[in-house]
């Protein structure tokens, strides 16, 4: 790579004895313009947008230090040096305020010019190594940041984290989560046809689409699970504003992917007044999202009224993770869940009410132990999935029991 030079000297047999004559190429640079004042320079500059300025300090028109104040607040990066036929202190005093990295005096041969070029190069791979490592520095930062808010979600969705932490959590990461209401919107895609050949960049593509939107309104946090699944956590200052931006966001969502191999599946869960209650509407959301056509508010009321009736006792949940044994764990499912359990898979909402509602308390007791929920309950990255195949009493006790046992 070769650094970029510009000379400006109105003394036409100077100006091309200098180009003519010094080796650029061995200096590290390449010979990219030059003009005979500052005036004509400063569109050339523009275009060309050099490394290093050497320029003729007594021009017409627009004289080298003119330029140079120019060129400092407009191209800060460019590396100035000023030839002077003057040895004079104020030019000199002048060209330091400017921060001039050379000024030489008249005549100048092209020995001298190269020694001071090869330094330059020196400096020049220096700031370019720094602002590498620089850019390296922030892109792990930036990499960081978003795996912290992540993380930050992801309990937030789960219910293990309080109140106070998350918005404590939240304003370190930069993440405004103070708000009056809130409502989850769990997002699937799936191919419209499933004989059809799967296309992991074209379906990026869809889900990328899909996260510009949500991300337009500000009032949107986007946690990805899975390799397929969106969650999206909504705030707003009514539940009437947020119905209103949720319809608004599915219905836009749903047009773009309809013009796509995809169709989307979406549950949504209703607004919530607390933060500590934004699970209770990721629970809604995943219950939901087994009817990919959606159903009505007052279906999915009754089913959570119905799965209310059949609630699990978290208590026996806790004691059980407290004090119990993996071996007693039979015994702990006949009493407490097994009951529920034949019931509930009556209905898949109903059951999949119960089985988050299990899995989301045992979050909350891994997380109060200081314990980390994604490695302790990796189950809980593809719950909806898990979900679904869940179509018996005995895979709701396996599922049960990876869940408990791993906590």
């Amino acid at each position: 790579m070769f650094y970029k030079v510009f000379f400006v000297e109105d003394e036409i047999i100077t100006r091309e004895g200098i180009r003519d004559n010094v080796d650029w190429r061995s200096s590290g640079f390449e010979f990219c313009g030059e003009a005979a004042d500052g005036e004509m320079a400063l569109p050339l500059l523009r275009t060309a947008r050099p490394d290093v300025l050497i320029t003729d300090i007594k021009m017409p028109f627009m004289d080298g230090l003119q330029l140079s104040k120019i060129v400092r607040e407009r191209m800060p990066w460019v590396k100035i040096i000023i030839l002077s036929g003057h040895d004079e202190f104020e030019y000199a005093q002048e060209a330091i305020k400017l921060g001039v990295t050379d000024y030489l005096l008249k005549p100048v041969t092209v020995q001298k010019l190269q020694n001071i070029l090869q330094k330059l190069t020196l400096q020049l791979d220096q700031e370019r190594k720094e602002r590498e490592n620089l850019k390296k520095l922030q892109e792990e930062v930036e990499e960081n940041r978003a795996m912290l808010c992540e993380r930050l979600l992801f309990k937030l969705v789960v219910g293990a984290i309080s109140s106070t932490e998350a918005i404590e959590k939240g304003q370190v990461l930069g993440l405004d989560l103070v708000a009056r209401h809130y409502l989850v919107i769990f997002l699937k895609l799936e191919l419209g046809d499933r004989s059809e050949q799967y296309d992991h960049d074209e379906y990026l593509q869809t889900q990328r689409i899909i996260t510009e939107l949500a991300e337009k309104n500000p009032d949107i946090f986007i946690l990805k699970r899975d390799w397929s699944d969106l969650i999206l956590i909504m705030k707003g200052s009514t539940p009437e504003y947020l119905e209103e931006e949720r319809d608004l966001l599915i219905n836009t969502i749903r047009q773009q992917v309809a013009k796509t191999r995809y169709q989307l599946a979406l549950g949504v869960g209703t607004s919530k007044k607390r933060i500590a209650d934004i699970s209770q509407s990721f629970a809604e959301a995943l219950i939901n999202i087994q009817n990919p056509a959606g159903r009505n508010r007052s279906g999915l009321s009754r089913a959570v009224e119905q799965a209310e009736l059949l609630k699990v006792d978290k208590s026996a949940v806790e004691n059980y993770l407290r004090s119990g044994v993996k071996d007693g764990f039979d015994d702990f499912f006949n009493a407490y869940l097994k009951p529920l359990g034949e019931t509930a898979l009556k209905s898949d909402m109903v059951k999949n009410y119960i089985f988050v509602d299990v899995a989301l308390a045992t979050a909350r007791l891994v997380n109060d132990l200081g314990g980390d929920v994604e490695k302790v309950i990796p189950e809980l990255n593809s719950i909806e999935t898990t979900m679904a195949n869940i179509k018996t009493i005995e895979e709701l006790q396996e599922q049960t029991y990876k869940i408990l046992s791993s906590a």
